[in-house]
């Protein structure tokens, strides 16, 4: 699947980690426009753009991400996003480790695609100043 015309709601899981499936590493990091705590690679910026869903990288960025290097300040955790038929969804944060939601964010309505289980991780790398990356797992 090329960039996408469909909109993101009517794109499948399959088709969107088809679409994915080719970014395993990245040529660039690109920082959010409000923290420099985050960057996110090619992979991330491809499924933001054919999703439309910068809401996403801003979640984490700006709620997420604060929130984690207050309480928890790990070196790893894992996203996990799951879209019902009702375009209603979930976001849960774990450390990668466990099922056990360290945060969690309830879509009321998203036009991102229906998906169960579709996975982004957050990495640290530079853990004494809080910096960390948003990025596939295909790309870590």
């Amino acid at each position: 699947m090329k960039d996408t015309m469909l909109p993101p709601e009517k794109i499948t899981g399959g088709q969107l980690r088809y679409a994915l499936r080719g970014f395993t590493c990245t040529a660039n990091w690109y920082s959010h426009p409000l923290t420099k705590r985050l960057v996110y690679t090619d992979g991330v910026r491809h499924l933001a753009q054919i999703c439309k869903s910068y809401w996403l990288i801003d979640l984490i960025a700006l709620q997420f991400l604060p929130e984690l290097i207050k309480t928890s300040n790990d070196w790893f955790y894992s996203v996990r996003i799951n879209v019902t038929d009702h375009q209603t969804g979930v976001v849960i944060v774990t450390d990668g480790n466990s099922k056990k939601p360290i945060l969690t964010e309830v879509l009321p309505y998203t036009t991102f695609p229906k998906v169960k289980n579709f996975m982004l991780f957050i990495e640290s790398m530079d853990h004494e100043n809080n910096t960390y990356c948003l990025l596939l797992p295909s790309e870590h």
